[in-house]
């Protein structure tokens, strides 16, 4: 992901070390109670399809106005924190 060179990739230490609680939120109220970016109806899964789908964080933050690359990237942090808190299960195909 990261290639200091290559406009809008981000630095994984970066993600690594964020507090993402400072920026995402969730509320049975609100989406579903899936996780958002606190003051907006943004998900977390939301940001995350959009990075899967080859969008740069510059061109995410310029699709979404109330969005910063602090608030992308803290949507990185809360899902890596999630997966390392989760039990792992096999995607191999049964034979």
């Amino acid at each position: 992901f990261y290639e200091p060179t290559r406009p809008g990739c981000y630095n994984i230490r970066e993600v690594l070390i964020m507090d993402y609680k400072d920026y995402i939120h969730s509320d049975s109220r609100i989406m579903l109670g899936k996780p958002v970016i606190k003051g907006t109806r943004i998900t977390v899964e939301h940001i995350l399809s959009e990075l899967t789908a080859g969008m740069e964080i510059s061109e995410i933050v310029e699709a979404h106005p109330s969005l910063d690359k602090e608030k992308v990237r803290a949507a990185i942090a809360y899902a890596l924190d999630v997966l390392r808190n989760e039990d792992v299960y096999s995607l191999a195909e049964k034979k």
